[in-house]
């Protein structure tokens, strides 16, 4: 699976997330763990890692482990899908669709290239594009 860029952003147009809710979706995720050092930030990797990743954010708090992370406020929900395996990757597509699905949205990459358009024209999987061979 080829993404667009490292990260997708996406802002709410005319009004703002209902964090409990995209929290709620967020959680039953499998790959999905909340930071134990408190941050709030969620982080994605392989269910069978989730004990292994969480020893390493808390025997070094002052940085994530290599893995994919979700930030979500009420005008912001941060998916950085860089450095997630392919378990994290394939979670943070389901998320991106499930906030999609429910909320009009700009769409940004990392690079502040804007997707919207792009995501209008030809839905979420168009930012989670299959492997060219």
């Amino acid at each position: 699976m080829v993404v667009v860029g490292g990260a997708v952003y996406l802002y709410p147009l005319g009004g703002s997330f209902d964090v409990d809710a995209v929290r709620q979706m967020v959680e039953v995720e499998p790959t999905v763990l909340l930071d134990p050092c408190g941050s709030g930030t969620y982080m994605l990797c392989h269910p069978q890692s989730r004990k292994t990743q969480a020893r390493r954010r808390i025997s070094d708090p002052t940085r994530f482990p290599y893995v994919g992370l979700i930030v979500m406020t009420a005008e912001r929900v941060m998916v950085r899908h860089e450095y997630a395996d392919e378990a994290g990757r394939a979670s943070a597509r389901e998320i991106v669709t499930w906030v999609l699905e429910r909320y009009r949205c700009r769409v940004l990459d990392d690079y502040n290239d804007d997707c919207t358009d792009l995501v209008a024209q030809h839905g979420p999987d168009a930012l989670y594009r299959s492997r060219i061979a």
